[in-house]
């Protein structure tokens, strides 16, 4: 094309990355990328997953900037990771009470990749308040059931009262024990009430 049909500029592509190079794009094609940078930018702020998609591949295929790519690229991996989390967060929070740590083991991996894609830091702060909750909610439950077996028998009128060194007593200590520790634990996890009491 002719100087008076095309524009010059000095571009980072994925070959030259991260040197300047210089390119003449004819006045039709260097719009074209303007337009698709634009709509790349306006998807990026919509956060809406699938506009994104399609306007990372339109600028993809015309050649727009590859910083804004990249940016648009990590905005697309993050704003899936987000909405990830935000669902796993949904299904651990309608399971509640929970009783076993593998209802709430999908979330991790998900909570980890949230963190590594920088996912808004309010959604991981109530994604880690959450897995500390369960946890001691779960933690709890184990140890309300090994407690559930030390149930002393009913005396008698005039029969025998245990002696405090007897085994049973012992084991009924430590189980208080574990148990209040374990109480005092779920409440500055914020675990649910309904466990607790």
């Amino acid at each position: 094309v002719s100087a008076a049909d095309s524009v010059e500029m000095h571009v980072i592509d994925r070959v030259s990355s991260p040197t300047l190079r210089p390119v003449r794009y004819s006045n039709e094609c260097a719009a074209r990328i303007r337009i698709a940078e634009e709509a790349l930018g306006q998807a990026m702020k919509a956060a809406d997953t699938a506009a994104l998609e399609s306007a990372i591949a339109e600028a993809e295929a015309i050649g727009a900037s590859v910083k804004l790519l990249d940016e648009a690229t990590h905005a697309h991996q993050r704003l899936l990771a987000q909405i990830s989390l935000q669902a796993q967060i949904a299904q651990v929070e309608g399971a509640r009470p929970l009783h076993s740590r593998a209802q709430y083991k999908p979330l991790l991996p998900v909570l980890r990749q949230a963190r590594e894609r920088d996912v808004q830091a309010d959604l991981i702060e109530a994604a880690d308040r959450l897995v500390h909750g369960v946890d001691a909610e779960v933690k709890l439950a184990d140890v309300e059931g090994l407690c559930e077996g030390l149930v002393m028998g009913e005396v008698e009128a005039g029969g025998d009262v245990m002696s405090a060194d007897a085994p049973f007593a012992h084991r009924a200590e430590a189980g208080m024990a574990k148990l209040a520790a374990a109480i005092a634990a779920a409440q500055s996890a914020e675990a649910m009430e309904e466990v607790v009491s």
